[in-house]
């Protein structure tokens, strides 16, 4: 009976969903699937090791959760390219998943360095993927970073819980209390003050007044028996807690400090991990209470290998599908059947109005005649009313052909209306979700049923909105629903270089231009659909000036297809008409080798929904990677249309101010503002990106034990198209643009030059990224600096507390761009103590932002402002032998660091001294750099 039992959940979960979200049921996360990129060689020890791997992570995740959470089920999905074995189930190839763990080649600069791949700044967003490299899978030589499970359990934090790092990047310690204090969570962590951790390297922490090498850091005792934090000292073997709430309730060991200037305090406002944890919904109004510590938290591991991928095309043709609708339907899928869909994939076709019907069962795309076949196929009539519940239990039963399971299977479905006749899209979702098939929808118009993205994000699947303007084309639309699978694309998945409409006049003459760049050429092509019957003259000039001219009669779609492999470099391209037309110019193209990496671009929404009068902005990010290696310098810019003539174009940045994360990343980012809608409903997005030949840069690696040497890579000049999905419009009201305020600055720095050589007061550089008048948008009109002694009455009363200088010595600069200021400290060696200090902008319609975060220095009576082109700064008080003449810019100075005692220390006098203060609602995060 024991093995029936047995049987019976192996099957259960053998026919779960491939695209099923991840959830955490009974104490036991599902869903969770591990994807090996077909860039990785094949090595069964990787399937052994990663076995080995999540299972003690899971045992820690049951430990650090206080019992209340572990893996129960794992999905390991083998590339096609790899042997087939038996125990493999095979499945479609997957492109559509959130929240997984990604086995692929090394970041440039991060070398084999686990890491989380996100965007948001918001505290308990999920992050998109844990990209583990086959290196730190398989070599004990990478265990510098800790131990394995330890260090997964870490980015599987900020991946779910969306936690933030307890240490900090680029620097060490704080000061308070005049007293050095290394970056962290608890106070019973041991270790020593050395240089990049270098043994021989130690860097003096005993003289609160030396300026610190920025390299100095704190190097905790491997040795030692702490548990806590996760968050702060992944390596250490002890550690198998979170911190928790800074109370007098909280044991000491777990208390959580939230005077440390690290990102979890910034973003998180000051919460501990634990606080953040208990209100996910994993944890919160009680789910998954703790169970007992002997539950066995050994994860069932499945084996799935991918195979081909498979598709359905579910075509409305209802009656208001009439005229130029179904007639660029039908011409997109011909584009899409043509240049995208992948050789040796399946697709079918089905039609629906009141009932739906098989225009095209399943099948293999080998040749140019299997496309042809496809494109006969496709509808060019219309008939009666809209069901689309039928048109998606048909293409359920299409994909159901043949042995190879439907899951991870694709719909892509199209309609412009509202559902009439049954069944409806609520009477066949749940058996949807149930199969594992993901549907991707295009609404055609405002008037197509509002819960089609409803069944998208259902299914983990994409929606997308034709709004018949001249911004984004149908065959936009439709062309992303294949093109946009991030980093689970093929690396055989064509390239969107160029996408615009264009409205061309009789004998009117245009001339635009594209670039290929490095890794491309293959099947290149330039495509255009028309509205009308086309008469056009087009000529392409290479970079090598081989000319290539097609004259296009009597036809509404033309490729010209490259002949060969496109040279690398600028193509401009003329077209005149002899007729008017408008006319959508679309230029692809192919890898010419799976070894090569790309230039690839993938763009998403932080929401899908957005209340216009809230003060909940959404943000738009753009990920712009050669492989997994970002691309910076880019100039990436977004077009926003609602229908209609209304449209608004604003640009993305990806330098960590505003809605940007983490400056030199790959992924820009900006606010959606009130201002950039017009009315209800909804919206889309089309991104442009274009690179100017610069230098592709990683950051080096952000764990405070490793130290990796920048990497670089050069691309040639670029340009990329994606469309975003769609996103509705609520609540819109004309005057709610005034209530802006400027985003909230989380980089104000503090860098402690020296001393004044006349009268020993403390010289410091303060530095910020200026926010605009409405978030990143613009320029403010003034900064309120303030200073205080006391952290709580900082936050809790700003306003009272004394300007640090006035306003008026600071000039604001355009937002994203540097702010610096000079200060010197009124110094006070009387007594011990601390200066806080924060900042906050006003735009010309009085709206303040949030506070910044919180710097520390040694107590001041007050600030005034200086000039580093003059002043003559010791590096320690009363040491006139290391004067240093500070001429040109703060990038400039180099600071010395003097040699000190090696320092073994443990941390007790931050806690006791510093009392505890309530909670509060604004963040801390890049502090002092001394």
């Amino acid at each position: 009976m024991g093995h029936l039992v047995a049987l019976t959940l192996f099957l259960t979960f053998c026919t779960l969903s491939v695209v099923s979200k991840v959830e955490l049921i009974d104490n036991g996360y599902r869903g969770l699937y591990i994807i090996i990129k077909d860039t990785v060689e094949e090595d069964s020890k990787i399937l052994d090791n990663l076995k080995k791997l999540f299972t003690e992570a899971s045992h820690l995740l049951f430990q650090a959760t206080k019992f209340r959470a572990f893996y129960n089920e794992i999905t390991i999905v083998i590339p096609k390219s790899w042997s087939s074995r038996p125990e493999y189930s095979k499945i479609p190839e997957i492109s559509s998943l959130d929240e997984f763990v990604l086995v692929d080649r090394p970041a440039a600069g991060k070398g084999n360095e686990p890491y989380v791949k996100r965007a948001s700044k918001e505290c308990g967003k999920r992050g998109l993927y844990i990209h583990l490299t086959p290196e730190f899978i398989l070599l004990d030589s990478v265990s510098d970073y800790g131990p394995r499970n330890h260090v997964l359990v870490n980015q599987w934090a900020k991946l779910r819980w969306g936690l933030f790092d307890e240490y900090q990047k680029d620097y060490g310690f704080y000061l308070y209390r005049n007293m050095w204090h290394p970056i962290g969570c608890t106070s019973s962590v041991t270790g020593r003050a050395l240089e990049n951790c270098n043994p021989n390297a130690p860097c003096d922490v005993s003289n609160y007044r030396s300026v610190l090498p920025r390299t100095c850091r704190f190097c905790p005792h491997d040795g030692q028996n702490t548990t806590a934090s996760i968050m702060a000292y992944p390596w250490i073997k002890s550690i198998t807690s979170f911190c928790e709430k800074d109370s007098e309730e909280t044991q000491e060991l777990f208390r959580h400090n939230r005077l440390a200037p690290n990102d979890q305090n910034c973003f998180c406002e000051r919460k501990s991990a634990w606080e953040v944890m208990v209100m996910h919904k994993d944890f919160s109004n009680g789910s998954n209470r703790p169970v007992s510590e002997t539950t066995n938290s050994t994860p069932i591991f499945r084996y799935v290998q991918e195979g081909d991928k498979k598709r359905v095309f579910v075509l409305d043709v209802s009656g208001s599908m009439q005229g130029q609708r179904i007639e660029q339907q039908k011409l997109s899928a011909e584009y899409v059947i043509d240049n995208i869909i992948e050789s040796g994939s399946w697709l079918g076709i089905v039609i629906f109005d009141s009932s739906a019907s098989i225009s095209s069962n399943v099948m293999q795309i080998i040749t140019k005649e299997d496309r042809e076949t496809l494109k006969r196929r496709l509808p060019s009539n219309v008939f009666g009313a809209t069901s689309i519940g039928a048109g998606l239990l048909k293409g359920m039963e299409v994909l159901n052909q043949g042995s190879q399971t439907s899951a991870g299977s694709e719909i892509i479905l199209i309609t412009d209306g509202a559902e009439n006749r049954p069944p409806y899209i609520d009477d066949v979702t749940r058996n949807l979700v149930a199969s594992g098939i993901v549907v991707h929808t295009i609404a055609v118009s405002q008037s197509a049923d509002l819960k089609l993205s409803q069944l998208a994000n259902l299914t983990n699947g994409r929606s997308y909105v034709y709004l018949e303007s001249n911004t984004v084309s149908f065959a936009d639309a439709m062309a992303q629903t294949i093109l946009s699978s991030g980093p689970l694309s093929s690396l055989s998945t064509p390239v969107n270089i160029f996408s615009q409409t264009l409205n061309l006049n009789a004998r009117e003459e245009q001339q635009m231009f594209f670039y290929i760049d490095e890794g491309l050429g293959k099947e290149t092509s330039l495509c255009l659909i028309g509205n009308t019957t086309l008469s056009i003259n087009v000529s392409v000039l290479s970079p090598v000036g081989a000319k290539l001219s097609q004259n296009i009669r009597g036809q509404k779609y033309s490729c010209m297809v490259f002949p060969d492999v496109a040279e690398i470099g600028r193509y401009s391209f003329t077209m005149s008409a002899t007729t008017g037309s408008i006319v959508n110019v679309l230029v692809l193209s192919k890898p010419i080798s799976a070894a090569k990496e790309v230039v690839r671009v993938s763009s998403w929404l932080s929401e899908f929904t957005f209340n216009a009068t809230s003060n909940q902005y959404i943000s738009v990010y753009a990920d712009v990677q050669r492989g997994r290696s970002p691309v910076l310098n880019a100039t990436v810019t977004a077009v926003m249309e609602s229908g209609g003539a209304f449209r608004k174009t604003f640009s993305l940045h990806d330098n960590g101010a505003g809605s940007d994360l983490t400056a030199g990343d790959g992924i820009y980012s900006a606010y959606i503002l009130p201002a950039y809608v017009s009315g209800n409903g909804r919206s889309t997005i089309k991104i442009s990106v274009v690179g100017i030949r610069e230098e592709q840069t990683e950051k080096p690696s952000r764990a405070n034990r490793i130290s990796q040497g920048q990497q670089t890579t050069s691309t040639e000049n670029f340009q990329r198209v994606s469309l975003l999905g769609e996103f509705t419009v609520s609540d819109y009201n004309h005057g709610s643009s005034s209530l802006v305020p400027p985003s909230r600055i989380t980089d104000l720095r503090l860098t402690l030059l020296g001393y004044d050589h006349s009268n020993s007061n403390p010289v410091y550089a303060l530095e910020w990224t200026a926010p605009g008048s409405d978030l990143d948008t613009g320029k403010v009109s003034e900064y309120d600096i303030r200073f205080s002694e006391d952290f709580d009455a900082l936050i809790d009363n700003f306003t009272s507390a004394p300007y640090l200088v006035n306003s008026s010595e600071v000039k604001p600069n355009d937002a994203g761009v540097k702010q610096e200021l000079i200060v010197a400290g009124l110094s006070d060696d009387e007594t011990e103590g601390t200066t806080f200090i924060a900042i906050r902008a006003r735009n010309d319609k009085g709206v303040y932002s949030e506070i910044s975060n919180i710097l520390t220095a040694g107590k001041a009576t007050g600030f005034y402002v200086t000039t580093y082109k003059e002043a003559k700064i010791i590096e320690k008080e009363n040491d006139p032998a290391t004067v240093i003449i500070i001429v040109a810019t703060l990038a400039g100075i180099a600071v010395v660091a003097v040699a000190g005692v090696l320092l073994f220390f443990k941390i007790r006098s931050m806690r006791n001294s510093r009392g505890h203060g309530k909670e509060d609602d604004t963040r801390a995060c890049d502090a002092s750099r001394f």
